[in-house]
Formats: structure tokens, C-alpha cells, sequence
């Protein structure tokens, strides 16, 4: 069975996702999505009104949080509506029920460890298999402390291009590093996000791997208590240039400020979809309060600084792999 069948098939039988999906459709529609950047702008940033988002905004990830409830990725916890489909023997596909995109699914592990890519790179290889068999959408992956309201469980996640508006954009592209014929590094444009970060050009899944894995050791190098860096990371095969684009974006918090704040709280919590371009608001008050000011400060606040984030540049430039 295809993705689009079996997505079509889970919300024949089950009303509540068809709902969350018909809202998600109508968002154009019913003002509860603007763009708030202008026309030329690098950066697109969208605001989307999305209430049935607030449980994954609000949700506890400390670890007693975690331990004292069920996993919902766990298969014997799931609604008994909700089917899976196979994907390479050690994920199940799964239409998300709260989604935030025309069409969102989540690829959990067959198995409940935790969400850690450091144990086990070959997840970036899984990652970009699912990127080319699930053509025309972004893969991403939410860090433990960077948006995964199930940190226990390991997943990916699978959105339609429209959540992240900025992920195929030709003006993302900075400098580069090249590493070989088949996989090449870049910064991106600092003309276009408020926040820096890299893009790996790949042609090659060995190649993509190996490139992946001397910007990982030196983003751990950051902060190496952490079990893996903090990172949103996003994936997408651009079938026009037969070329695997891989976004990955060093965060430094997990909330903003405004998350916390008593007087002028903005309940918003960025995760790869709010960081390349669509910020979800799970309260209408913070939908009209939110601006394109605001936003990107946002999104700034959270991301890597540009200090550290020059420092991780300059010994990927100076490194034997340059």
C-alpha cells in the first residue's frame, strides 16, 4: 500500500483526524494562516492558528513527566483506530492525528528507545531512504530537547512542503565546504533566517553519512555532557536536481523567554516545522499578538549563536576534511 492510499484509508475510518485535517485545510481559508514576511523576502514566515496543537506545545518532557504516563508511540497505547504500515523493518508509519501540514504522518520505531540519533547513525541513512521513498516531503527530526513531545520514543516525522516554506528555497545556500563530489557542506545565506545554520547537498547516502558525522562531533563538541546536540533536523529529496538536501539547525534553548513569561506570555514552542517558516500558535490570543518582529526574535533567541556557531565553521574549514 502507498502513502497516499493508506493516509486516504486511516481517515475514512476515523472522523477526529479527517476533522484536524479539514481544519488544517481551511486554514488559508478561515484566516487562521498569514504570511507575515513580504513579498521579496529570503525568509518566509507564516503564523497558523492550530488548537488541537496544544497538548505537543504544553507537553512535559522532564523525565518524571515522561515515566509517569503511557507512550503513545508505543503500539499497544495507540487509538485503536490508528493503523501503521511498515518501513524497513524497524519503523512503523503512522498518520499523526494532530497534524500541521495538508498531509503529516509520524515514523516511530518498532521499538521504544529513546530519541537519540548519537546511538545510532545509521538513522541518518533511515532518514534519507524515507526522504527518497516519501518524495515531495520533509522529513525531520525533532531533538530530544528541541520540540519532541515523545523523547522516549524514537521518531521522524513526515510533513507536505507548505509547513516548511522555506526548505526547497534556492536563496538558502551560503558558503561552502566541499567535501566531495557527492556530498557538499554549506552555512546558509545570512540574508535569509534569522538564525544560522548548515545544509548538506548530497548525491550520494555514504557520502551524505560521512559529511554528517564531522558536523555532528563538531556540534557536540559544544556542549559534550549532552547525550546528542541539540538540533532540528530536515530532509528532503528534491527530485527536479535528483539531489537530497539535509537542514541542520544547532539550537541553543528549548523555549524562548516569552514561553515562561508571566505578563506578555507567547505560548510558543519552535520545533523544525516553526523553524523553517510556519509558527504554530495553539492559542488564538497568541495568533493575533504574534508579528514578523516578534517571530523572528523568536526564532533567533532559540537558535545557535553566532559565535559558537562561526567557531563550528572555522574548524570544519580548517579540518582535514575541507
Amino acid at each position: 500500500m502507498n502513502n497516499d492510499t493508506f493516509f486516504d484509508k486511516e481517515l475514512e475510518k476515523w472522523p477526529m483526524a479527517a476533522d484536524n485535517f479539514a481544519r488544517i485545510r481551511n486554514s488559508f481559508i478561515d484566516g487562521h494562516r498569514l504570511t507575515l514576511s513580504g513579498d521579496g523576502s529570503l525568509w518566509r514566515i507564516d503564523k497558523m492558528f492550530v488548537n488541537h496543537r496544544r497538548a505537543s506545545v504544553t507537553a512535559k518532557t522532564d523525565p518524571s513527566s515522561i515515566s509517569s504516563r503511557p507512550c503513545f508511540l508505543c503500539r499497544d497505547n495507540r487509538p485503536d483506530l490508528q493503523s501503521s504500515i511498515g518501513f524497513l523493518g524497524r519503523y512503523e508509519i503512522l498518520v499523526n492525528p494532530y497534524p500541521l501540514a495538508g498531509r503529516h504522518f509520524t515514523i516511530a520505531s518498532t521499538r521504544h528507545e529513546e530519541q537519540c540519533i548519537d546511538t545510532d547513525f545509521n538513522r541518518i541513512l533511515d532518514m534519507a531512504k524515507l526522504a527518497y521513498e516519501m518524495s515531495g516531503m520533509c522529513i525531520f527530526y525533532n531533538g530530544a530537547r528541541c520540540g519532541a513531545s515523545a523523547p522516549d520514543h524514537f521518531h521522524f516525522q513526515a510533513v507536505s512542503t507548505e509547513a516548511v516554506p522555506n526548505i526547497l528555497s534556492k536563496d538558502l545556500l551560503g558558503d561552502k565546504i566541499k567535501y566531495s563530489n557527492h556530498a557538499s557542506l554549506y552555512k546558509n545565506n545570512e540574508k535569509t533566517a534569522p538564525y544560522p545554520f548548515f545544509i548538506i547537498e548530497s548525491t550520494g547516502n555514504p557520502e551524505l553519512h560521512s559529511v554528517f558525522r564531522l558536523l555532528w562531533a563538531e556540534l557536540k563538541a559544544i556542549n559534550p555532557d549532552l547525550p546528542e546536540p541539540d538540533v532540528n533536523l530536515a530532509m528532503i529529496h528534491d527530485t527536479e536536481r535528483d539531489v537530497t538536501r539535509t537542514i541542520v539547525i544547532p539550537r541553543s534553548k528549548h523555549h524562548p523567554d516569552c514561553y515562561y513569561s508571566e505578563k506578555d506570555r507567547l505560548l510558543i514552542s519552535p520545533a523544525t516545522v516553526e523553524m523553517l517558516g510556519t509558527i504554530i500558535c495553539s492559542r488564538h490570543e497568541d495568533f493575533d499578538r504574534l508579528t514578523l518582529q516578534s517571530a523572528y526574535g523568536i526564532l533567533k533567541e532559540v537558535g545557535i549563536s553566532d559565535t559558537q556557531f562561526n567557531l563550528v565553521v572555522s574548524r570544519l574549514a580548517n579540518g582535514r576534511y575541507s
